[in-house]
């Protein structure tokens, strides 16, 4: 039963990287190093990961040292020095900046932030001999310190939402900052004093901004808006003069692959702006297209999106979510566009892209140790699209198992008895029941025209995400299955039919744990992505809530903040908490709880729960 509580931990470590999405990987933040031509060194931010890439996207490591916050990540900034001092910095939703100064092996916090540790938004300001790291809040405040020290002052107001950061133009050190009213500020030297020079209306608020130089030797900046378009911001000593540019896109009827078609799409929300390595061409992004490109300095463009592709999912959400966001350069023709459909990379100027694999497909979704055999045990994991994997307690080999699998992206599985192994897939229920040799998939949804015309009540894929078997399966049959926002599920056949215990919310089952006296007690634990802990006693019949005691995190079923880049979806997944029940739960009625918002434990059979603090009446060891 160590076992299991190992497992547990598992699963919420990667409930939220691997969460519900297709096999893709929404990218939230990225940097690229100044020095990147040379390097080749990236960082992103994917599902609340933040990974490194040395090759320019052609693999990724994962890092974690030091990283503490239990909120979401926001967004990252690298230093303008990165080449010697091999520094980076990354925000939380509430966990303040943390730094890292190699290379991102190890992070520390990086000082605190005056009553504030919920930043948006990370930028590096450089003026040659002074740099600075600026952090806007997700909601208020502009909090500045010099990078090489934490010590942090507020810059701004609090009535002021800083959405957009830009660097200086060296000529007249002047930095400029955007804001959620279409403000547009600026700034000199120790970013002590900031002057709103002119405000944008009806525009949305400022995206991104970005200093050019003319040929002439004037210097100018671009400024995206969210609803707007692009401006062109042209100053000398005394006049600040703002210009539209042209976003009547060529083709602006045409989305990409996978957008949604029935959506009427009006494309002047800019996202980002990046200078292409010649310092001449101009590259954006907007909510709906990738990448634009205007070799003139914006007085015309082309659509540049061979490769590119968009995901429907991020049309069907309440609060809406950018197809795409980030566009950067690299040097030697290289590009890199982020997104909702993950990271692409252009090696020729744009002319085509190719989709980097951020978060691999052998990232493990589920694993389970088979009972006691004359073999010994084995151990099966599931993966996020690599499949299924069997290996053996007593050699310490692996073995490819997927064969009759109707997909290799699967979810949670299960190892009731020797030979007998379930887990789920996309529509399916997925078993074995021959030393996993070959897998046979039950569909759970009825893909009849007949069905399809009459059964509204079902629209969304019912997607198996955790298995708990009984643990007299041998003899009852009993298996209950969490699906993504349709329940939990009953089977007393060994999953050769279903029926529904609980319907709920339409949300997603984040854990599922039967009790070990199962044939006894009858009872069932689940955990609810926003609804907290539900408690069968009777088999699965009926359900009660179960919270007394349980702190969770917040719900975040908010709008969208605008300098904040964190998808919804991924925030209400932070507050996910999973179950873990102990062996001896007939006589001491333990559970633990683990959630971001800390470890709470029930010694009462889940009527009460207390966090435990370190408190070694709290202690539990299985």
């Amino acid at each position: 039963m160590r076992i299991a509580a190992i497992s547990a931990i598992v699963a919420y470590t990667l409930c939220v990287a691997a969460n519900a999405h297709t096999p893709h990987h929404v990218v939230d933040a990225l940097a690229v190093s100044p020095a990147a031509a040379d390097d080749q060194t990236i960082y992103v931010l994917s599902q609340n990961n933040l990974l490194r890439s040395e090759d320019a996207g052609g693999s990724f490591k994962h890092l974690v040292s030091g990283l503490t916050s239990p909120y979401a990540w926001t967004d990252i900034a690298v230093s303008p020095l990165f080449a010697s001092d091999h520094t980076l910095f990354v925000s939380s939703d509430g966990g303040g900046v943390f730094r890292s100064q190699n290379r991102g092996d190890t992070f520390a916090p990086f000082g605190n932030l005056p009553n504030q540790q919920t930043i948006g938004r990370l930028s590096t300001i450089d003026f040659g001999e002074d740099q600075y790291l600026v952090a806007a809040g997700s909601e208020r405040g502009l909090f500045v310190s010099p990078l090489s020290e934490a010590r942090w002052r507020r810059a701004m107001s609090d009535d002021v939402q800083v959405t957009a950061m830009s660097q200086p133009n060296y000529s007249r050190s002047v930095a400029l900052a955007g804001d959620a009213a279409g403000g547009i500020w600026r700034s000199q030297r120790r970013l002590d004093n900031w002057v709103r020079i002119g405000r944008l209306p009806d525009v949305g608020r400022i995206t991104a901004i970005r200093w050019l130089s003319h040929a002439s030797g004037a210097e100018y900046a671009l400024v995206g808006t969210s609803a707007g378009g692009l401006f062109r911001l042209e100053s000398n000593s005394a006049v600040i003069d703002v210009l539209p540019l042209s976003t009547d896109w060529p083709d602006a009827d045409v989305l990409c692959r996978g957008q949604d078609r029935s959506r009427s799409v009006s494309d002047n929300s800019i996202q980002d702006i990046a200078l292409a390595s010649d310092g001449k061409g101009i590259f954006v992004t907007t909510s709906y297209r990738a990448a634009w490109y205007s070799p003139d300095q914006g007085n015309t463009w082309r659509l540049l999106d061979n490769g590119i592709s968009c995901n429907v999912q991020a049309d069907k959400y309440r609060i809406p979510v950018p197809h795409f966001r980030e566009v950067d350069t690299a040097g030697k023709g290289r590009i890199f566009v982020a997104g909702f459909d993950g990271l692409f990379r252009s090696n020729d100027y744009g002319a085509s892209w190719i989709t980097l694999e951020v978060l691999p497909v052998s990232l493990v979704r589920g694993m389970a140790v088979s009972p006691q055999s004359e073999n010994g045990h084995r151990v099966a994991v599931t993966t996020y699209g690599g499949g299924a994997y069997i290996g053996s307690g007593s050699t310490g080999k692996w073995r490819i198992a997927n064969t009759g699998l109707p997909t290799p992206r699967l979810s949670d599985i299960a190892f009731p008895q020797s030979g007998v192994a379930l887990t789920g897939a996309k529509e399916a229920f997925v078993s074995s029941h021959d030393n996993v040799q070959h897998w046979a998939a039950q569909q759970l949804t009825d893909r009849s025209w007949t069905a399809r015309l009459f059964d509204a009540r079902d629209p969304q894929t019912k997607w198996p995400m955790q298995i708990a078997v009984s643990p007299e399966f041998e003899q009852d049959g009993a298996v209950f299955m969490g699906l993504r926002r349709h329940g939990i599920w009953k089977s007393n056949d060994r999953g050769a039919t279903w029926q529904r215990d609980w319907e709920g919310p339409r949300d997603y089952v984040t854990s599922l744990q039967v009790s070990p006296d199962f044939a006894i007690d009858r009872t069932v634990f689940a955990t609810i992505r926003q609804s907290g802990v539900l408690v069968s006693r009777d088999g699965g019949t009926t359900w009660q809530s179960s919270n007394d005691g349980l702190v969770s995190l917040p719900n975040i079923e908010r709008q969208r903040v605008p300098n904040h880049n964190v998808d919804p979806p991924l925030e209400r997944a932070l507050q996910d908490i999973v179950l873990s029940v102990s062996p001896d739960y007939a006589t001491d009625q333990t559970v633990v709880a683990v959630s971001n918002a800390g470890v709470f434990v029930t010694k009462d059979g889940a009527k009460s729960w207390r966090q435990t603090n370190g408190d070694p009446a709290l202690a539990v060891t299985w």
